[in-house]
């Protein structure tokens, strides 16, 4: 049973139980266990299924990232931190299936809803530079390339826009086609894993993207 699931069933069991002691007189009771449905009720809809889709990346489990991206069914009632990392997280596996269009509008819209973290705007932007390189947009990915190294990216990032730097140098001047599966970029999803969330927890993700709620 998945986390949504698991916090849908317990919704359904906390009403359950209200709906019980009212009508076996205990108002006090059941008005307590109505909140708590509520609570979790707005949980869901406010949270869907971002953490878990986060805490798969964090695994390199992109299968199990989109199986809990496709969980949020509504995106738009997502609390605007949630919103972020949910596109965040749809971008990443649409990157790893070769939807590159799709993998940009998905990492352009986490970055309308305000990324909160510098490191994690440094991979999104980061990310949006490699796929644009992929359509031959070299100005496009340059100057996103220079956002990058502006936001000053943790050395595991900053290894990998260095990288990609000099692959788009020599992909400008015609002497090799720019492939982020070529030398240089194939750690790509270690460094998703390792240099988005590696320092922080997905709970300690979550409490800092409640502060939006």
């Amino acid at each position: 049973m998945t986390g949504r699931l698991m916090k849908l069933a317990l919704t359904l069991t906390y009403a359950a139980i209200a709906v019980y002691f009212y009508f076996t007189g205990n108002q006090g009771l059941a008005a307590l266990f109505v909140m708590a449905a509520l609570f979790i009720g707005f949980a869901i809809v406010r949270q869907g299924s971002v953490a878990l889709a986060i805490k798969a990346i964090r695994d390199n489990n992109l299968q199990k990232a989109k199986f809990h991206v496709k969980e949020t069914i509504r995106p738009e009632w997502l609390s605007p931190a949630y919103r972020s990392y949910h596109f965040m997280a749809k971008g990443y596996v649409e990157a790893s299936e070769g939807k590159t269009d799709e993998a940009i509008e998905s990492f352009e819209t986490s970055l309308t809803h305000k990324v909160r973290h510098a490191d994690d705007l440094s991979i999104v932007k980061f990310q949006l530079a490699v796929l644009y390189a992929e359509k031959q947009d070299f100005e496009t990915a340059k100057a996103l390339i220079a956002e990058v190294k502006n936001l000053n990216p943790n050395p595991n990032l900053l290894e990998q826009v260095k990288k990609a730097e000099k692959k788009l140098k020599a992909a400008t001047s015609g002497r090799v086609k720019f492939s982020k599966s070529d030398e240089g970029l194939e750690a790509e999803d270690e460094v998703e894993a390792e240099a988005q969330i590696e320092d922080r927890s997905v709970d300690e993700v979550v409490v800092e993207a409640e502060k939006e709620v």
